[in-house]
């Protein structure tokens, strides 16, 4: 079974995954992780640990999903000119194929 070209293929969704792992004791890096992990408390107010916090991990998980609504037109450019890429690389054979038989 064939595959869809490149071309055809901008026209349907794409969904893409990405996984992110950091670590660091940088104390604007550790107050801002705490901050997006909404884990900050009273706590985390002690001058000491906010000049010297310990190292914090931080895991990130990301799912995007995207649909092609309008492109003026880019996509059906982008397949014709495939097809018309194709049909002459397929008409360069045959006459490649023909110059080695009237070669011969």
């Amino acid at each position: 079974m064939r595959g869809l070209p490149k071309p055809k293929a901008a026209r349907l969704p794409r969904v893409d995954f990405s996984e992110g792992f950091t670590r660091g004791n940088n104390p604007v890096y550790v107050f801002g992780a705490l901050l997006t992990q909404r884990q900050f408390t009273a706590a985390n107010f002690d001058l000491g640990f906010l000049n010297t916090p310990p190292p914090i991990d931080n895991f990130r998980t990301q799912f995007t999903a995207a649909l092609p609504l309008y492109d003026a037109g880019q996509t059906g450019r982008r397949i014709k000119d495939a097809k018309l890429s194709a049909q002459g690389a397929g008409e360069n054979g045959q006459r490649t194929q023909q110059e080695v038989i009237s070669m011969s």
